[in-house]
């Protein structure tokens, strides 16, 4: 009796389904590792800005003005020196801005003072943001997510 060489179908089926389970069970994880690097990217960048804008408060006894999604903190910039994109950040967040609402009705109705923004943030950004970072990020206005560095 002789006998061929090679897989059956049957054979060939279960592997499939067995790679088929394993990468609906490895993709999902991939995914979320991805987006918790991607928010604990943001998250330093907010860290930098939030000791550029101290550095700056101890220096000349005030916040930096406010900033917009066209115009980026350039009070902050020598402190920052270049390590903060602030017009394009990331494929994920539209824009970086610096929020000085001291103010501003809105900073008292969102109850943020000072604090940096992210402008029009993916959705499983903000949840990342969330999952890595314990500290305040409030969904603030127009439609921004903001990381308060002073409370009202």
């Amino acid at each position: 009796m002789q006998f061929q060489k090679g897989f059956t179908l049957v054979e060939v089926l279960i592997v499939v389904a067995i790679i088929g389970i394993l990468s609906n069970i490895a993709i999902p994880q991939v995914q979320e590792a991805l987006w918790r690097a991607r928010a604990a990217s943001i998250v330093s960048d907010f860290t930098l800005v939030r000791k550029a804008a101290l550095e700056f408060y101890r220096d000349n006894d005030r916040m930096p003005v406010n900033g917009t999604v066209n115009r980026p903190a350039v009070e902050l910039d020598p402190y920052l020196e270049g390590k903060v994109d602030w017009i394009s950040p990331n494929p994920w967040v539209g824009a970086y801005v610096w929020e000085n609402w001291e103010n501003k009705k809105h900073g008292q109705r969102t109850g943020i003072k000072y604090g940096f923004s992210l402008k029009k943030p993916n959705p499983g950004l903000v949840t990342a943001i969330r999952t890595v970072y314990d500290g305040p990020f409030e969904e603030s206005v127009y439609d921004k997510y903001t990381f308060p560095i002073t409370a009202y």
